[in-house]
């Protein structure tokens, strides 16, 4: 299991084979080692030194994240490093027929999960501009097939993800607008929700990604840029549509509302009691959804495709991954 620990001034330790959470003396939980795969911290919280090192030493990742959702990094042992997957991915780097058919499976799945999740509207609503935009996405799959080139592909992407987030409005209830995306600082409650949600998205391919020994700077899709973990990007484009799914659900059931959020130095977040719900929500729906072994799935599609030059392997995990979309 993944440890997300949110409690500010929170304290984790080690004790022979168990980990210890505590805050000014008091223990709030103790975890058996062998039971943990990876521990998420969101904040000011602190992980000593012996526990640390025993994590690095089990393969037990531990990601940083501020309480707002945002990721800074990750501490992970040398079990991570595997010669022959890095080596077959490097090389894969080198050829753009392979990377642009493993883009064009990326982007095809990623406007057909937009597609399912536009079918939430609400009831009694305009369904015109619900239609054309479905039919619009559809042209865009279709679209996907006959690209030259990335720059092409990534033009589709960022035109179907822009007709997306337009129909927002139709789907949110008129106490939660949409208006338009934007990242931090978010503009609106449901840009904030959107963002924390993906903060912990990204931690949770990160895992999965660093476990299988793959590169997560070198990208198929979204190019190489100092700093930026593209191959976490790429493989996030499948699973954003999905999360979106459960927040809007969420928000329309009125599980998260305008009162779970403030306004700090002009950017509008969840105070606490929000960021908890949010949280106790989004393990939820991991569960539910067994989200994890989703990515997993997929990662090891993209593993198994770099390693023996390949992308139906690829393509036949997201099926998998993803059958809820064919």
């Amino acid at each position: 299991m993944y440890i997300a620990v949110t409690e500010q001034g929170a304290y984790l330790k080690k004790e022979g084979e168990r980990i210890v959470v505590e805050k000014a003396g008091e223990r709030l939980r103790v975890i058996h080692l062998q039971d943990v795969a990876g521990i998420q911290l969101f904040g000011n919280i602190q992980l000593s030194t012996p526990l640390l090192q025993l994590c690095m030493q089990r393969g037990i990742a531990v990601h940083y994240l501020s309480k707002n959702g945002f990721f800074y990094g990750a501490c992970i042992g040398q079990q991570a490093f595997n010669y022959e997957v890095k080596m077959a991915q490097l090389h894969a780097m080198q050829d753009a027929p392979f990377l642009l058919n493993m883009a064009k499976y990326t982007v095809m799945y990623k406007v057909k999960a937009q597609q399912l999740a536009l079918q939430m509207r609400r009831h009694n609503v305009e369904l015109v501009n619900i239609r054309r935009a479905h039919e619009r996405l559809n042209r865009f799959v279709q679209q996907c097939d006959d690209v030259a080139s990335i720059h092409e592909l990534l033009g589709i992407e960022g035109a179907s993800t822009r007709l997306y987030f337009r129909q927002f409005d139709v789907l949110l209830p008129d106490a939660m607008p949409f208006q338009r995306r934007s990242q931090r600082p978010a503009h609106n409650e449901m840009n904030t929700l959107l963002n924390y949600s993906y903060g912990v998205l990204k931690s949770e391919v990160i895992f999965q990604l660093q476990k299988s020994g793959l590169d997560v700077y070198l990208g198929y899709l979204h190019q190489q840029r100092h700093g930026r973990m593209s191959l976490v990007f790429d493989v996030m484009e499948l699973f954003r549509p999905l999360i979106d799914q459960q927040i809007i659900t969420a928000v329309r059931q009125r599980k998260l509302t305008p009162h779970h959020f403030e306004v700090c130095d002009g950017d509008i977040r969840l105070h606490d009691a929000g960021r908890k719900q949010l949280l106790a929500l989004w393990y939820g729906w991991k569960d539910e959804l067994q989200l994890a072994a989703r990515i997993e799935c997929v990662v090891k599609g993209l593993q198994a495709s770099y390693v023996k030059k390949d992308v139906t392997h690829f393509h036949v995990n997201a099926q998998k991954a993803l059958y809820y979309l064919l």
